[in-house]
C-alpha cells in the first residue's frame, strides 16, 4: 500500500488562513457601520434649517393683525403713542381697524365671542400702547366706536373695578391696578400686571388724566337705561345689548335667537334684587323696537312659537296674550309685550317675583 503525504509549506498555510478570516470578518464589520451617503448628508441639515426658519416668524408675530402694515393710528392713537414716562419703555403700537374681509376685530387676548360682541357694538378702531419697566407692564387699550351707545356698551362689558375715585369722562371705574372710563365714542382701559405697585398705579392715573383731557367730545348714557324699571335696580349690573351675541352673553333666557335683533333700536339687561315677599335676584331684558310696534309683535310671536314648539305645546292660546310665563327648570321666565317694547324676566324662583317687577312697566 502506498501512502502519499502532502506537505504544505508554512508560508502558504498562513496565507490561506488570513484569506479565510478576511473573507468572513471584513464584510460583517462593514455591515455594522452606518451607511455613508455624502450626496445626501447635507440635505437633512438644509431641511432642518429651513424648517426652523419657517417656524420662527409664526412664533415671533402672534399678536400682529393680519393686515397690520395697512393700519394707521387714529388721531387719538397717535396721541397715545406719544405718551412717555421716565423709566418706562414703550413698545410699538398694536393696531386694528376693519378692512374688507376682516370685519371681526383681531384683538390681543380675545376669544371669538368678545370680538363678535365688540363688532356688534360698532368698533371702528383698536389701539394698544404697552409700557414696560423690568418685569412690570402697563397696557393702554383704546376702543373707538361709531357712536356713544357702542362706547358705553363696551364700558359696561369690559370695565374693571367698581369704584369711582376721580371722575373721568362720562363714566369711570377703577380698582388697585386699573382705570376704565368712557368718553364720547371712546372707551379706555388702562391696567397693570403687578398688584400693590404704587409706582405703576401712579403712571396709570397720569395716563388716564392725560387721555381724558386729550378727548374733546363727551357723551351721555344710552337712553334705554332711563326706561328700565328703577325699583330694586342694581346699579352697575346694566349691560347694553346691540345684537344676538351680546344678548346671549348677558341674558340666560332660552331661545333668544328667536327674537328679532335686526329691526330693534337698542336693548339692555340688568339685575334686580327683589326684597318682598321673597329675597331673590332676577334679570330683566328690555328690547326696544323704536316705535315699531309691528316688528315688536312679530318678534314676540316668534319667541312664543319657538318656546311652545320645544315643549310640544299649541301656541295659539299664548299668542293671543301679551304676557306669558314659562317654567324653565327650577326657575320661571316671563315675557311681556308693551307696544314697541318687549320685557323678559328670567331666573325667578318664585313665579310672582317676575310679576311684581313687571308691574312697574307703564
Amino acid at each position: 500500500m502506498i501512502s502519499v503525504s502532502l506537505v504544505v509549506r508554512p508560508i502558504y498555510s498562513l496565507a490561506f488562513s488570513l484569506a479565510f478570516v478576511m473573507s468572513y470578518a471584513v464584510p460583517r464589520a462593514f455591515a455594522q457601520l452606518p451607511a455613508s451617503a455624502p450626496s445626501t448628508s447635507t440635505a437633512p441639515s438644509t431641511s432642518s434649517t429651513t424648517a426652523t426658519a419657517n417656524v420662527q416668524p409664526a412664533v415671533s408675530v402672534p399678536e400682529q393683525p393680519p393686515a397690520g402694515p395697512s393700519f394707521k393710528p387714529t388721531a387719538l392713537g397717535s396721541f397715545v403713542e406719544r405718551l412717555a414716562f421716565d423709566g418706562w419703555n414703550g413698545a410699538p403700537l398694536y393696531l386694528w381697524q376693519p378692512v374688507a374681509g376682516a370685519v371681526v376685530p383681531q384683538l390681543p387676548e380675545s376669544d371669538g365671542l368678545k370680538a363678535t360682541i365688540l363688532q356688534e357694538f360698532g368698533l371702528k378702531s383698536f389701539t394698544r400702547k404697552s409700557l414696560q419697566r423690568g418685569q412690570r407692564y402697563i397696557h393702554i387699550d383704546v376702543y373707538e366706536f361709531a357712536n356713544n351707545d357702542g362706547a358705553f356698551a363696551a364700558y359696561s362689558f369690559l370695565r374693571r373695578g367698581a369704584t369711582t375715585v376721580v371722575l373721568r369722562g362720562d363714566a369711570t371705574s377703577e380698582d388697585d391696578d386699573s382705570i376704565s372710563f368712557v368718553q364720547g365714542k371712546t372707551f379706555i382701559s388702562i391696567y397693570g400686571t403687578s398688584g400693590d405697585d404704587e409706582e405703576s398705579k401712579d403712571v396709570i392715573r397720569r395716563c388716564a388724566t392725560k387721555i381724558s383731557k386729550g378727548i374733546v367730545e363727551s357723551g351721555a348714557p344710552p337712553y334705554i337705561l332711563s326706561t328700565m324699571p328703577q325699583l330694586e335696580f342694581l346699579h352697575g349690573s346694566e349691560k347694553i345689548v346691540m345684537g344676538p351675541a351680546s344678548a346671549r352673553r348677558f341674558c340666560p333666557a332660552p331661545y333668544l335667537n328667536s327674537l328679532d335683533f335686526k329691526q330693534f333700536k337698542l336693548a339692555c339687561v340688568a339685575d334686580y334684587q327683589m326684597r318682598e315677599p321673597v329675597k331673590e335676584r332676577v334679570k330683566l331684558l328690555l328690547v326696544d323696537y323704536g316705535g315699531n310696534a309691528k316688528a315688536a309683535a312679530a318678534s314676540y310671536q316668534s319667541y312664543i312659537s319657538a318656546l311652545c314648539q320645544s315643549r310640544d305645546e299649541n301656541p295659539d292660546l299664548r299668542l293671543a296674550q301679551d304676557s306669558n310665563q314659562f317654567r324653565n327648570g327650577a326657575t320661571f321666565t316671563e315675557i311681556q309685550l308693551h307696544g314697541s317694547r318687549i320685557f323678559m324676566v328670567t331666573g325667578a324662583r318664585k313665579k310672582y317675583s317676575a310679576e311684581l317687577l313687571l308691574r312697574q312697566i307703564r
